[in-house]
Protein backbone atom coordinates (compact mmCIF):
# COMPACT_ATOMS: atom_id res chain seq x y z
CA UNK A 1 0.00 0.00 0.00
CA UNK A 2 1.34 2.92 -1.26
CA UNK A 3 1.35 6.27 1.42
CA UNK A 4 -0.33 9.49 0.22
CA UNK A 5 2.95 11.31 0.54
CA UNK A 6 0.84 15.08 0.31
CA UNK A 7 -1.14 13.97 3.59
CA UNK A 8 2.07 12.89 4.69
CA UNK A 9 4.01 15.94 4.05
CA UNK A 10 1.21 17.57 5.29
CA UNK A 11 1.15 15.66 8.86
CA UNK A 12 4.64 16.81 9.09
CA UNK A 13 3.89 20.28 8.34
CA UNK A 14 1.09 20.79 10.48
CA UNK A 15 2.38 18.12 13.62
CA UNK A 16 -1.30 17.67 14.82
CA UNK A 17 -0.78 15.00 16.51
CA UNK A 18 2.33 17.34 18.48
CA UNK A 19 4.93 15.12 18.38
CA UNK A 20 7.39 17.22 17.68
CA UNK A 21 8.22 16.61 14.28
CA UNK A 22 9.73 19.87 13.53
CA UNK A 23 13.60 19.88 15.06
CA UNK A 24 13.83 16.14 13.41
CA UNK A 25 12.97 17.83 10.31
CA UNK A 26 15.44 20.66 10.46
CA UNK A 27 18.31 18.29 10.97
CA UNK A 28 17.19 15.76 8.31
CA UNK A 29 16.44 13.00 10.39
CA UNK A 30 13.80 10.98 8.55
CA UNK A 31 14.71 7.48 10.83
CA UNK A 32 13.93 9.32 13.99
CA UNK A 33 10.98 10.41 12.22
CA UNK A 34 9.76 7.10 10.87
CA UNK A 35 10.57 5.85 14.53
CA UNK A 36 8.66 8.57 16.26
CA UNK A 37 5.45 7.86 14.45
CA UNK A 38 6.14 4.19 14.64
CA UNK A 39 5.01 4.53 18.60
CA UNK A 40 2.47 2.64 19.46
CA UNK A 41 0.32 5.20 21.05
CA UNK A 42 -2.60 5.01 19.12
CA UNK A 43 -5.31 2.24 18.06
CA UNK A 44 -6.91 1.46 14.83
CA UNK A 45 -9.37 -1.07 13.40
CA UNK A 46 -7.41 -3.16 11.23
CA UNK A 47 -8.49 -6.29 8.76
CA UNK A 48 -8.31 -9.31 10.38
CA UNK A 49 -7.08 -12.63 8.37
CA UNK A 50 -9.86 -14.90 7.71
CA UNK A 51 -8.06 -17.23 9.66
CA UNK A 52 -8.12 -15.14 12.57
CA UNK A 53 -11.68 -14.42 12.37
CA UNK A 54 -12.40 -18.09 12.05
CA UNK A 55 -11.04 -18.26 15.47
CA UNK A 56 -12.70 -15.29 17.08
CA UNK A 57 -15.99 -16.73 15.08
CA UNK A 58 -15.56 -20.32 16.85
CA UNK A 59 -15.00 -18.75 20.28
CA UNK A 60 -17.95 -17.03 20.45
CA UNK A 61 -20.42 -19.51 19.07
CA UNK A 62 -20.78 -17.54 15.99
CA UNK A 63 -19.48 -20.07 13.30
CA UNK A 64 -22.08 -22.21 14.41
CA UNK A 65 -24.84 -19.76 14.46
CA UNK A 66 -24.10 -19.23 11.16
CA UNK A 67 -24.43 -22.54 9.81
CA UNK A 68 -27.17 -23.09 11.94
CA UNK A 69 -29.45 -19.62 10.79
CA UNK A 70 -28.56 -19.78 7.26
CA UNK A 71 -30.39 -23.58 6.86
CA UNK A 72 -33.64 -22.65 8.90
CA UNK A 73 -35.99 -21.83 7.10
CA UNK A 74 -38.12 -20.30 9.51
CA UNK A 75 -35.40 -17.41 10.20
CA UNK A 76 -36.16 -14.26 8.19
CA UNK A 77 -34.49 -14.18 4.46
CA UNK A 78 -32.37 -11.07 5.15
CA UNK A 79 -30.81 -12.40 8.22
CA UNK A 80 -29.98 -16.01 6.26
CA UNK A 81 -28.85 -14.04 3.56
CA UNK A 82 -26.21 -12.49 5.80
CA UNK A 83 -25.04 -15.31 7.31
CA UNK A 84 -24.71 -17.37 4.23
CA UNK A 85 -23.09 -14.23 2.78
CA UNK A 86 -20.52 -14.56 5.48
CA UNK A 87 -20.09 -18.29 5.24
CA UNK A 88 -19.44 -18.21 1.27
CA UNK A 89 -17.02 -15.12 2.12
CA UNK A 90 -14.89 -17.55 4.69
CA UNK A 91 -15.02 -20.24 2.05
CA UNK A 92 -13.70 -18.18 -0.30
CA UNK A 93 -10.34 -18.60 -1.64
CA UNK A 94 -9.87 -15.35 -2.82
CA UNK A 95 -11.11 -13.70 0.59
CA UNK A 96 -7.98 -13.69 2.35
CA UNK A 97 -8.83 -10.91 5.27
CA UNK A 98 -12.59 -9.39 6.69
CA UNK A 99 -12.38 -5.93 6.95
CA UNK A 100 -14.92 -4.65 10.34
CA UNK A 101 -14.47 -0.68 8.94
CA UNK A 102 -15.09 -1.41 5.15
CA UNK A 103 -19.11 0.00 4.28
CA UNK A 104 -20.13 -3.39 3.43
CA UNK A 105 -18.80 -5.30 5.77
CA UNK A 106 -20.14 -2.94 8.61
CA UNK A 107 -23.69 -3.32 6.95
CA UNK A 108 -23.12 -7.05 7.03
CA UNK A 109 -22.43 -7.33 10.74
CA UNK A 110 -24.75 -4.64 11.81
CA UNK A 111 -27.24 -7.49 10.31
CA UNK A 112 -26.21 -10.60 11.66
CA UNK A 113 -25.82 -8.70 15.59
CA UNK A 114 -29.21 -7.25 15.82
CA UNK A 115 -29.97 -11.06 14.40
CA UNK A 116 -27.72 -12.14 18.13
CA UNK A 117 -25.42 -14.20 15.77
CA UNK A 118 -22.65 -11.97 16.52
CA UNK A 119 -21.81 -8.69 19.06
CA UNK A 120 -20.36 -6.18 16.38
CA UNK A 121 -18.15 -4.68 19.05
CA UNK A 122 -16.44 -7.51 20.28
CA UNK A 123 -15.67 -7.93 16.59
CA UNK A 124 -14.57 -4.78 16.46
CA UNK A 125 -12.77 -5.28 19.61
CA UNK A 126 -10.81 -8.22 18.68
CA UNK A 127 -9.61 -6.17 15.31
CA UNK A 128 -8.43 -2.84 17.38
CA UNK A 129 -4.89 -3.04 17.26
CA UNK A 130 -2.12 -0.78 18.96
CA UNK A 131 -0.33 1.30 16.31
CA UNK A 132 2.11 3.71 15.76
CA UNK A 133 0.55 7.16 14.13
CA UNK A 134 1.71 6.43 10.87
CA UNK A 135 -0.61 3.06 10.50
CA UNK A 136 -3.59 4.99 12.43
CA UNK A 137 -2.83 8.25 9.74
CA UNK A 138 -2.54 5.31 6.49
CA UNK A 139 -3.31 1.91 7.34
CA UNK A 140 0.64 0.78 7.16
CA UNK A 141 3.95 2.19 9.15
CA UNK A 142 5.58 5.11 7.45
CA UNK A 143 9.14 3.94 6.46
CA UNK A 144 12.60 6.36 6.43
CA UNK A 145 11.80 6.44 2.93
CA UNK A 146 8.28 7.33 2.74
CA UNK A 147 9.37 10.52 4.95
CA UNK A 148 12.33 11.09 2.77
CA UNK A 149 9.86 11.15 -0.22
CA UNK A 150 7.33 13.47 1.77
CA UNK A 151 9.83 15.71 2.27
CA UNK A 152 11.13 16.56 -1.02
CA UNK A 153 7.55 16.68 -2.13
Amino acid sequence: MAIDLVALRSELDTDPGNLGYAPLIADGQTGAIAALMAAKNYERVFPMPIGEFRVWAAKNGALVALHDISDDKQVAAGLRSACYALLSMLSAPDVTELDPSDPDTVLLVTVLDSGGVLVKSDLVDAATRPCGRGAFLFGVEVTHQDVARAMRS
